[in-house]
């Protein structure tokens, strides 16, 4: 970890506004941005801010913000960015695209030609959310996704979702420190897209940084979130001529001295690089939806949305709280208006070894002890390798018999990777909406047809039950994950309900306190009903052992037991 750590100055708001094309003092229609930022609050993450030092900064309008998903030039949102003639700022200093990785948000300003899938790049900013110590570790119960606790923020990663650098989703640990790339998801929560890891432990004098808004200010002392910042030797001159006030966002650098960070900088943290030069230019934006009213009304990023007219792909695209898509459209003062929205994240996951790979096509062909599954590639799939080969995967770089991990979308019938992660190769699984089954015998998923004899089932609460109790609760559509054990005999080892419309761990650690969507509420009725009817049996039990109170207490208990079944519900666990 580099001790001397520094950032160069940003611009501040009013020149970075200016820089674009706009007057400082314009104040563009923000739509119902104003209402929908207030009920967020806790730390904020967002588009970088234009960065510039010795004349360095942005030039033309920004084109697109989202995750590297390829090199070759670089891929963001589906458009190949050509880099040849850019400038690449990396934490606001000069940098080479060999700087940047899979995973990373950038802001790209440039162009993009009216093919849709070309684009030049006059800068690329990254802008890391968080660096800092791992302090504590939580992993979901289907172990596919873990909650770090980083300087007061929680960080979801996940297996398949996140890529890793000098570390791995099996051996991340606490006191790690950490670089995380992310977008927000809930009121703390940070879902991760890539996470470095620096060094094995935090030495006294490391430099932290974190992102966040000002709150419970004194005069020396303030929060981002529930991390507690002292301010009162900090250098104040990145602020830019703003006061430090309740709800400015800022990021602060620092040291660690216990549970407090002591900061050595404080910068004023603006979305203004994030918004065209005039309305009506073009913008693709990716992240999760948050405070989701209706479609005319949510935010990614901090950017208020308008989908009223947008066409959705797939076509069984439902806008939600917490689904992660991309957005194109144009904006219209500060309000971006869609024209389209893709999902990003798939509920489909297939996990096995490539039987074929048509370069032609992009396809990967997966052969499964039960048969073959196809999936497509295009240009927003993210290509990352998880083994020791350390090269920037594209498709080019598969071989027949690499073990993958596949994240994958079915577009109106035709399956699509999001996701294409290369692995050591391990247990063939597939998670997938039922296909059809046999009461006690087998399942079919994706065409692929497992015998059950043997396997061990979770039913909808993530508890542990016995084959007709899982039959009695599954039906055709319901999102099935089914493992079978190396080597492959096409008998399910294992089978268990997952969650539909949410990436991993969304559910486990959701901060929101909102209520779950239709379909799990009557999951969880249904679910509530078997738990009675269990009371009602042992109830009459203890009648006939005439013990009344044990009776009372025993519904007590099971009723809790029951409620947290139901809070598990959809995390397969």
């Amino acid at each position: 970890m580099n001790n001397g750590k520094s950032k160069l100055t940003p611009l501040a708001a009013a020149l970075a506004v200016a820089a674009l094309g706009v007057s400082p003092q314009a104040q563009p229609a923000a739509g119902n941005i104003s209402a929908l930022l207030e009920s967020i609050s806790g730390v904020r993450y967002g588009i970088p801010t234009i960065k510039t030092h010795n004349g360095i900064s942005g030039s033309g309008a920004p084109a697109a913000y989202g995750t590297i998903d390829g090199f070759g030039s670089i891929y963001v949102n589906g458009v190949r960015f050509d880099t040849s003639e850019a400038r690449i700022l990396v934490d606001g200093s000069e940098a080479t695209e060999a700087d940047l990785g899979v995973g990373m948000m950038v802001l790209v300003i440039g162009e993009v030609d009216d093919n849709g899938t070309d684009g030049t790049a006059s800068t690329v900013i990254y802008d890391d959310e968080l660096e800092g110590p791992i302090a504590s570790i939580e992993t979901n119960a289907d172990g596919d996704a873990k909650r770090l606790s980083v300087l007061g923020v929680d960080v979801i990663v996940e297996r398949t979702g996140t890529v890793f650098e000098h570390v791995t989703f099996e051996t991340l640990e606490v006191g790690d420190v950490v670089e995380v790339s992310g977008f927000p998801e809930g009121l703390n929560n940070l879902r991760a897209t890539r996470v470095e890891k620096k060094a094995d432990v935090y030495n006294e004098g490391d430099v932290v940084e974190v992102k966040g808004q000002v709150s419970a200010l004194t005069d020396t002392q303030f929060q981002l979130g529930s991390l507690v910042v002292d301010y009162s030797t900090a250098d104040l001159s990145d602020l830019n001529g703003i006061d430090l006030i309740e709800g400015l966002s800022v990021e602060v650098y620092g040291t660690l001295s216990g549970e407090i960070l002591v900061a050595t900088a404080i910068e004023a943290e603006e979305n203004r690089g994030g918004y065209p030069s005039e309305d009506g230019d073009e913008y693709s934006l990716q992240g999760a939806i948050q405070n989701f009213t209706d479609p005319a009304n949510f935010v990614i990023n901090w950017i208020a949305i308008d989908a009223t007219n947008a066409r959705l792909t797939p076509r069984s695209l439902v806008l939600a709280e917490g689904v992660v898509v991309e957005v194109e459209g144009y904006f219209i003062g500060e309000t971006l208006v869609a024209t389209e929205i893709e999902g990003r994240r798939g509920d489909i996951e297939i996990e096995a070894s490539v039987s074929a790979l048509d370069a032609a096509t992009g396809e990967i062909s997966f052969g499964l002890f039960g048969g073959e599954v196809t999936v497509g590639t295009d240009a927003q799939t993210q290509f990352d390798d998880d083994t020791d080969n350390d090269v920037e995967m594209t498709f080019a770089d598969l071989r027949v018999g690499d073990f993958l991990e596949v994240e994958v979308i079915d577009q109106d019938g035709a399956l699509w990777a999001t996701r294409v992660d290369r692995d050591d190769v391990g247990d063939e699984a597939i998670q997938a909406p039922l296909q059809s089954f046999e009461t006690g015998l087998s399942l079919t998923l994706l065409g692929i047809t497992f015998s059950v004899e043997g396997a061990e089932f979770e039913g909808r609460s993530g508890a542990d039950v016995s084959a007709d109790v899982f039959f009695q609760e599954v039906q055709p559509g319901d999102l099935l994950k089914v493992e079978d054990e190396s080597p492959a005999d096409g008998v399910a080892d294992e089978v268990e309900f997952e969650y539909q419309g949410r990436p991993d761990g969304a559910i486990d650690f959701d901060d929101d306190d909102e209520p779950e969507d239709e379909d799990s509420e009557q999951d969880d009725s249904d679910e509530s009903e078997t738990d009675e009817s269990g009371e009602e049996e042992e109830s009459e039990e203890e009648e006939e052992s005439g013990d009344e109170s044990e009776e009372d207490d025993l519904d007590e208990e099971e009723e809790s037991d029951d409620e947290a079944g139901q809070d598990n519900y959809g995390t397969g666990g």
